[in-house]
């Protein structure tokens, strides 16, 4: 036994040198590509023939395992352990791959790899985080193959972008075959192509990708020969100045009247501007000016292109979009046609010249460009009509453009000139007002907008960028497919759902992708969002769902605990979940079909049995909600028994209230780092992101103010103006007339039933913040089963008043009253339909509104006195909810809540006057916005907007 023992030692230590190949520790410069999120499947391909070619691939697949670490070996009659020189020599083999796997990784991915000890373990980690992404990345490059085009690009440029997406599928065993890549290359080649591609096409034998490039680089060679060469001759051609022509009519002048350039003349004298886009000429030439002397004043050089120009290849745009300059000649396809462009072109702030016109100017018109002087003198643009650098395409340089004054002469230029003088250029620095301390006085303002409003207000967002309707719009679209990819990555590392063949006997649930442009809250773009969305239609109850109830934050909570955090100036925060539904769990099974165009290449008849609800799903919401639920019960908040979707933390130090609505979620605290603390203990299992202070929840724009915060709507009113292209309507300062009395079937029919209840729907989520419409909505929204003519118009009077509030909002105030109180009011036997009355109430926590409500009463009412009971009755209710919430929350009321029988409540319970509606509304903490905080909305109007004019000078604006 110990012989033997003795002889695998000596056999071990034999082997004891281990044997490192030498080109593993030249890895770095043989292994050229690092990697990154994006090219997995090219590192791969590169990074496995070269460990197989080193026989080092066991290590990462597992076929050479470690040996044991040590041996025992008996002698003497004891056991004795020793290292083992085969794990030594394989440890030392696998650090040296463990060091040059991690030597071709980029610093973005080094961070996960950062705790593996191994190359094994290194090489299964990167296998988890990129095999589901490789599946969605081959689909990805065949649509890039089949939506590839050549463009503006040389065929050496297109080859090389063809074969760099062929080369990746071929990396990941998919690779195409010949007549695949000759189809997919001649289907991205332009037209001038044609003949090329018929040829190919119609040829008997097959024709290879290399054999298709040499002929594809013979044509490109030929096209670019036959292309016909630039004439210069008709670049040099001059526009020679007209004589004068006298015409009759208005003008009366003689042919005295236009005299040539030659010093002062009399005030009869006028020197013509240009007039742009639409203006006439005039019989002057069009010049450009290359050179300018003070002490004399030539005739003016037109030259639209010369060879002896200066050397500038940029094009300079011109305002009026019709017409743009360029010294470069190759970028024209000279023409000898007639100019009929503007008369000056003008480039202001250039770093060369300053713009200047000479010459005397009278008041030709009423524009505000003019300038007047009696002499010749030099006169300066004091205000810019371009104010910003003038628009060139990207080159290296500035051409220098000078305004070219334009005038008449009797007498005519030759049609040949010498060329450009080199007469040195005087240059005149800008002069604006600002740099004489002189301001423009400004005038105050109410703070109103008469009527019409101008269409830049209602056009901050860019009406051309459209949500996609089905997959195959949005696919053609990087920024939907960029979407795409990334919705389908996170629903698989959230493994959302596992493959199982399909089988007849179980509901298969349907699904769809859904687009939606995220915005901010002054109308920006923030990020386009792709959802992929099952088919909850398809169902069925006991099957794959049962309870699909879930609970939203009530509004009158958010306004209570807006108004509480207000007054004792706690913190607020928002936060949003990404992809919440996501991470509820399912406890029924659910059967999806495969996503459109993303099914597995391996097992595309396969089905998704999801294992985490996804969106679309009935029982999706009340998932996440009990998944969110339950984790904050686990860090010891308390859920409200006033309103399901509001947990409270009362410790110690601090109180903190968090409000749910799906997603979206309202977190205050009267210890700021506590907030910080939970965030951070939620993060642990949500996707969380931090949105700062809250200033945009539910559509709803928080503005904070000195005096608290004001909760507007602006940007869904504009939405719904636009939806019912109602932006150009006439103003109207009440929501409805007095003298209105609607009923269920007096008028014609409406023949739009969707746009009625579409409309009067979000009218219902406007009255959230604006009391002042709920009885309007409540009424209109009685008609949503048959709407008659009359019924839309009483709609088009509320939107039009809309239009006229459209900067007033919900003012909550600091307040250290804590006092309820309530008003309530009934309009008895209001609706002429059946003769039942309308009850309202509105409850003030201090001097803020936090609750109202308009509704019409289920019983008809005898007399005056049973309708005002009925609404006491339901605003003692409503009183009664509120004081066990504020218990539930931890604040006292100062004395028992009233209820008061006055006018307030006449704006919720019936139509006003146009004369009693604003003081009543003012009443209700209806305002207009501060003027300061109104660019949210009015970020692309001229400053006009903030100041009161009369209709004649806002039409100008």
């Amino acid at each position: 036994m110990a012989s033997s023992s003795s002889t695998n030692t000596e056999n071990a230590s034999a082997t004891s040198t281990p044997i490192i190949p030498h080109s593993l520790t030249q890895v770095h410069h043989l292994i050229t590509i690092k990697l990154t999120r994006d090219n997995y499947l090219l590192w791969k391909a590169q990074i496995i023939p070269y460990l197989k070619g080193q026989h080092l691939f066991g290590f990462l697949d597992g076929t050479r395992l470690a040996p044991l670490p040590v041996l025992t070996t008996t002698a003497d009659g004891a056991a004795h352990v020793i290292p083992n020189p085969e794990f030594q020599q394989w440890h030392l083999q696998d650090q040296m791959l463990l060091s040059a796997l991690i030597s071709s990784l980029s610093e973005n991915i080094l961070a996960h790899v950062v705790r593996c000890v191994t190359a094994r373990d290194v090489w299964q980690v990167l296998e988890r985080m990129f095999t589901s992404q490789s599946r969605a990345r081959t689909m990805q490059v065949h649509y890039q193959l089949a939506t590839l085009q050549k463009g503006d690009s040389t065929v050496a440029e297109y080859y090389h972008r063809f074969t760099l997406l062929a080369d990746t599928l071929a990396a990941v065993n998919h690779p195409l075959d010949s007549f695949e890549m000759v189809s997919f290359f001649l289907a991205g080649l332009g037209s001038e192509y044609d003949s090329l591609v018929t040829s190919v096409q119609t040829r008997a034998d097959p024709l290879s990708i290399e054999d298709l490039y040499g002929h594809l680089l013979t044509h490109e060679i030929r096209l670019a020969h036959n292309q016909p060469a630039v004439d210069l001759s008709l670049a040099n051609a001059n526009f020679t100045a007209p004589t004068s022509s006298a015409r009759g009519g208005r003008s009366g002048k003689s042919p005295a009247y236009f005299q040539s350039n030659r010093g002062p003349t009399t005030n009869n004298q006028r020197t013509n501007r240009g007039r742009g886009r639409g203006g006439r000429g005039g019989s002057s030439s069009h010049r450009t000016h290359f050179s300018y002397a003070s002490e004399a004043r030539p005739s003016m050089q037109a030259l639209l292109a010369t060879p002896s120009a200066p050397q500038d290849p940029n094009w300079y745009t011109d305002s009026g979009a019709t017409h743009h300059l360029t010294a470069d000649l190759g970028n024209l396809n000279l023409r000898a046609d007639d100019y009929n462009g503007p008369d000056q072109i003008r480039v202001f702030k250039t770093h060369w010249y300053s713009s200047f016109l000479l010459g005397p100017c009278v008041p030709a018109s009423s524009s505000a460009r003019n300038l007047s002087s009696s002499s010749t003198e030099p006169m300066l643009q004091a205000e810019p009509v371009l104010p910003t650098e003038p628009p060139v395409l990207p080159t290296a340089s500035v051409l220098p453009l000078f305004d070219a004054p334009k005038s008449s002469s009797s007498h005519p230029v030759p049609a040949s000139l010498p060329p450009p003088s080199p007469t040195p250029i005087p240059s005149h620095p800008m002069v604006t007002r600002s740099q004489n301390n002189i301001t423009k006085p400004r005038k105050p303002t109410d703070g109103t907008i008469l009527y019409p409003i101008p269409r830049a207000l209602l056009a901050a967002v860019d009406s051309s960028i459209t949500e996609p309707t089905c997959y195959s719009t949005a696919v053609k679209i990087p920024e939907w497919r960029t979407a795409m990819n990334l919705e389908f990555d996170a629903l698989l590392k959230n493994k959302t759902w596992s493959l199982v063949p399909q089988s007849q006997a179980r509901n298969l649930v349907g699904c769809k992708w859904v687009f939606r442009i995220k915005r901010k809250a002054d109308g920006s773009i923030e990020r386009y969002k792709a959802r992929l969305v099952a088919k909850g239609f398809h169902q069925q109850p006991g099957i794959d769902y049962g309870e699909t109830f879930s609970p939203v934050i009530k509004p009158t909570t958010v306004r209570t605990v807006l108004s509480i955090a207000i007054s004792a100036g706690w913190s607020i925060r928002q936060i949003d979940i990404h992809n919440a539904f996501l991470h509820g769990t399912l406890s029924e099974d659910v059967f999806m079909s495969q996503p459109p165009e993303f099914n597995h290449p391996q097992f595309p008849s396969h089905v998704c049995k999801l294992q985490k609800a996804i969106y679309g799903l009935k029982q999706a919401p009340r998932a996440w909600f009990s998944k969110l639920s339950s984790r904050l019960l686990q860090l010891g908040f308390c859920g409200s028994l006033s309103d399901t979707s509001l947990f409270i933390l009362k410790d110690a130090s601090f109180t903190m209230y968090v409000l749910i609505y799906v997603d979206d979620i309202i977190i205050t605290c009267s210890k700021a780092t506590a907030i910080d603390d939970l965030l951070h203990q939620l993060s642990s299992d949500f996707a969380v992101k931090d949105l700062g202070k809250l200033n945009f929840f539910l559509g709803i724009e928080v503005l904070e103010t000195p005096a608290g915060v004001i909760l507007s709507q602006q940007r869904y009113i504009l939405d719904i103006l636009k939806r019912t292209t109602m932006q150009d309507a006439k103003p109207v300062s009440s929501p409805m007339a007095s003298s209105t009395s609607l009923t269920a079937h007096e008028g014609p029919s409406f023949s739009d039933h969707t746009l009625y209840r579409s409309t009067v729907g979000a009218l219902q989520y406007l009255s959230l913040t604006r009391p002042d419409i709920a009885f309007a909505v409540n009424k209109l929204s009685q008609f949503m089963h048959a709407p008659t003519l009359l019924h839309w118009q009483a709609v088009k009077r509320l939107l039009r008043y809309l239009k006229h509030t459209i900067q007033f909002g919900l003012h909550l105030f600091r307040s250290s009253c804590s006092d309820l109180q309530a008003y309530c009011d009934a309009d008895w036997a209001g609706s002429r339909d059946d003769r039942r009355s309308t009850g309202s109430y509105c409850v003030f926590l201090g001097k803020n509104l936090i609750s109202w409500g308009c509704k019409k009463q289920a019983t008809v009412a005898r007399s005056s006195t049973e309708a005002e009971y009925k609404a006491l009755a339901n605003t003692a209710a409503e009183l009664k909810w509120l004081h066990s919430l504020f218990c539930e929350l931890g604040v006292s009321i100062s004395s028992p809540p009233t209820i008061c029988k006055d006018q307030l409540a006449d704006l919720l319970t019936k139509p006003i006057s146009s004369s009693r509606f604003p003081l009543l509304r003012t009443k209700l903490n209806v305002l207009p916005i501060p003027l300061g905080l109104r660019g949210r909305v009015e970020d692309n109007a001229p400053r006009q907007l903030e100041q009161k004019c009369d209709k004649d000078k806002l039409k100008s604006c």
